[in-house]
């Protein structure tokens, strides 16, 4: 299984927590390790087991379980996570990690299969440059969304 690397200078504004990472210190005096806080949800308890250990091993990962918090989206704000890894359910993106990604437009949701298969959703700017736009060009810009043909 692979993991998504963030480097350290990541700070997500528009989370909901305002960070995507929090840092602590092994030692006092050395170099900072970035911690990524992972919430697991709806998934094997095997899986969930597998996870944790993976997690412990890597040493910069920190896992939490959604159990106990009053929705998913307090689990969230509560453990500040940056990964949701769920299962099979998410793989395809429906409803509600839809809409939680739209609530949480930092998060990233791992959605893994019992096959080990995986899907990676997550909300990402993009952006076009239109050169020498022209009127129409703005219009239809403006009405679609998309950059012109």
């Amino acid at each position: 299984m692979a993991w998504l690397l963030v480097p350290r200078s990541i700070h997500c504004p528009i989370h909901s927590s305002g960070r995507l990472l929090e840092t602590r210190h092994e030692q006092k005096g050395s170099d900072p390790l970035v911690s990524i806080p992972v919430l697991l949800t709806e998934i094997p308890r095997l899986q969930a087991e597998l996870i944790h250990a993976i997690a412990a091993d890597a040493g910069d990962i920190r896992c939490h379980s959604a159990a106990g918090y009053g929705s998913l989206d307090d689990a969230i704000d509560a453990t500040h996570a940056a990964v949701l890894v769920t299962g099979q359910s998410a793989f395809e993106l429906t409803e509600p990690y839809l809409a939680i990604l739209y609530r949480h437009p930092c998060l990233r949701v791992l959605a893994i299969r019992p096959d080990g298969v995986a899907a990676l959703h997550m909300l990402r700017p993009t952006s076009d440059v239109i050169d020498d736009i022209s009127p129409a060009e703005l219009t239809e810009t403006i009405r679609t969304g998309d950059r012109p043909r």
